[in-house]
This record gives C-alpha cells, sequence and structure tokens, in this order.
C-alpha cells in the first residue's frame, strides 16, 4: 500500500526514476541484489542506508556505507527526512517528494515493477555514473554543499543561459571561471551562486592547471557568496539592465569633485565602457562591490542611464 512519501532520481545513473514508498515498513538502499532499492554503482555499498515509513514519518538511517549518505549537503547516520530533502547516496541525488507529485504509471508499480523501472534507466545510461541535472532541481549553493561535504574531485559544468565551471578536489573549490570571459575565479564563484537555471554535470578532472587557486574553504567562501547575493537580491530592482550605457547625469545632482576618489575611479569605469554588463566584467572586484558603487552614483545623481 502505498504512503504519503515518494523519492525523485534527480541526478545520478537514474535520473528520472521515481520510487514511492510504503505507508509502512523499511526500504534497504543499496548494491545487493536482494535490497529493497537496488542501485548498482561502486561508490554504493552493497547495504548502504535504510529508510523508514511511519505514516506521516520518514527517516533515513545510514547502515555504515564507506561513501556516506548526506542530507541536504550534510553526512548523517540517522535523521527524519522532510518534503524537499535531498538525500546523496553515491553519484543519486534523490529528492523526497510528496507521492501525489510522481506519475500515475510509477505509483501503480509494485516492488519488482519499481526495480525493473531503474534498471531500465541504468541501462539506457550505460556505464555513465555522470553526476548531472538541473540547477532548479538542485541549487548550485546545494549542489557545492553536497560536494564538499562528500569530498567529490571533478570539474562542475554549468550549461544552458550560462556557462561555467567549477574545479574541486576532494570537496575543496580551487578555481572557478565563466565561459571565455577572464575574472579572478572568486568573483566567477560568486556570480555563479547567483544562478537559478541551467544544467549541470560533473566531470573528471584531468590534469588541468591553474594560474591561480581558490585557497579559502568551500564553506567560507559559500556563505560569504551567498551573503552577497542576499545584498545583491535587495539592490537589483534599483540598478539598471545589464545591457544599459551609462553616462554622465544631465544636470549633476552631486559635484564630481565632491565624490571620494574611489568613486571617481568607478564614475569612469562606468562611463568609459559600452554597457553596465561589460562594467561588472571589468571591474575587480565582486558583482556586488561594483554593484554597491553603481547605486551609490545613481542615488548621488552623477550616473544615468543613457536613452
Amino acid at each position: 500500500m502505498s504512503g504519503e512519501f515518494a523519492l525523485k532520481f534527480i541526478s545520478g545513473k537514474y535520473q528520472g526514476g521515481e520510487f514511492p514508498l510504503p505507508d509502512k515498513g523499511e526500504v534497504v538502499i543499496g548494491r545487493a541484489s536482494d535490497v529493497g532499492m537496488v542501485l548498482v554503482e561502486d561508490m554504493v555499498s552493497r547495504k548502504h542506508a535504510r529508510l523508514i515509513v511511519d505514516g506521516t514519518r520518514l527517516g533515513i538511517i545510514d547502515l555504515g556505507s564507506t561513501n556516506g549518505t548526506f542530507v541536504n549537503g550534510e553526512k548523517v547516520q540517522k535523521i527524519e527526512l522532510k518534503i524537499g530533502d535531498r538525500v546523496l547516496v553515491g553519484t543519486n541525488i534523490l529528492k523526497v517528494v510528496a507521492l501525489g507529485e510522481v506519475s500515475a504509471q510509477a505509483a501503480g508499480l509494485n516492488p519488482n515493477e519499481l526495480r525493473a523501472m531503474l534498471e531500465d534507466l541504468a541501462e539506457a545510461r550505460g556505464g555513465d555514473t555522470t553526476m548531472s541535472g538541473e540547477l532548479n532541481e538542485v541549487p548550485f549553493p546545494d549542489l557545492l554543499q553536497l560536494f564538499a561535504s562528500s569530498k567529490k574531485s571533478g570539474m562542475l559544468e554549468i550549461t544552458g543561459a550560462h556557462e561555467g565551471r567549477v574545479f574541486l578536489k576532494e570537496g575543496q573549490v580551487v578555481f572557478a571561471e565563466i565561459g571565455t570571459t577572464k575574472m579572478a575565479p572568486l568573483k566567477a564563484f560568486g556570480r555563479m551562486v547567483q544562478w537559478q537555471t541551467g544544467n549541470f554535470e560533473l566531470k573528471a578532472l584531468g590534469d588541468t592547471k591553474f594560474q591561480s587557486t581558490i585557497t579559502e574553504s568551500t564553506e567560507s567562501i559559500l556563505l560569504e557568496a551567498l551573503r552577497q547575493f542576499d545584498e545583491i537580491s535587495r539592490i537589483l530592482p534599483s540598478l539598471p539592465q545589464p545591457s544599459a550605457r551609462l553616462g554622465p547625469a544631465r544636470p549633476m545632482k552631486t559635484k564630481l569633485r565632491d565624490l571620494s576618489p574611489e568613486q571617481l575611479d568607478a564614475f569612469e569605469l562606468f562611463i568609459g565602457l559600452p554597457t553596465y554588463q561589460a562594467a561588472l566584467d571589468t571591474f575587480a572586484g565582486s558583482d556586488f562591490q561594483v554593484m554597491h558603487k553603481l547605486k551609490e552614483l545613481l542615488d548621488k545623481g552623477v550616473i544615468a542611464v543613457e536613452r
């Protein structure tokens, strides 16, 4: 009998799979052929974790797995799950959803049919165990928390409306870049935290060499990027579109001689480039810093959008 919960595979070898859970009982996840949810891959232990369902409550217990079980980026031994939680087992990210969110076809499958469905998905992907998915399902910050906690190594590539790459060694972000735009790796990382749509894929790291590397911990740079993102979200409605061209306000409400040296430098930056986006890309500091400087100059009435 189906219960209130289901799991959706939103990344990994079984991406696209749906697994309704019973209203009461246990489901063991592992590589062994006799468990309830069979995930055949090297990073999954034979008996990796146990799901426990009791009506309106759902929990998960790690069974001493080699690579660990992670919930919302945190390594766990035993924890109660709720709708929206993301569970990492091996290279698979499973999202806890309400039973009503899965297809009618999946909801009607018995345990043997569910196993066959997962086998078919794995066979369709062949030997590919790459972690991939969509940012609207697994937001960029959540991905980084998962990769940091599980000490993943690889190149996280983002494609779609934006293009960028983050390079990780055992969970530590060492470099980040956006398309062909040259900018400091921390600036690129901070901008990528703002992206909410696109596709992601964790590829092999290879022997890529970097001229400079990020030395701060993944946790610290992520927290700072999220803090700046909150500030950006607050001031963004008062800023022009990235494609806008900026010029001196006519008339100016504040005389240039009354600006600080830093404000004068920012003024020259904005009026000397073809678009606001070019200023964002050129400025050596973070996007938040250049946005904050632009807001200052707009509020002082020395910069305006050219029509």
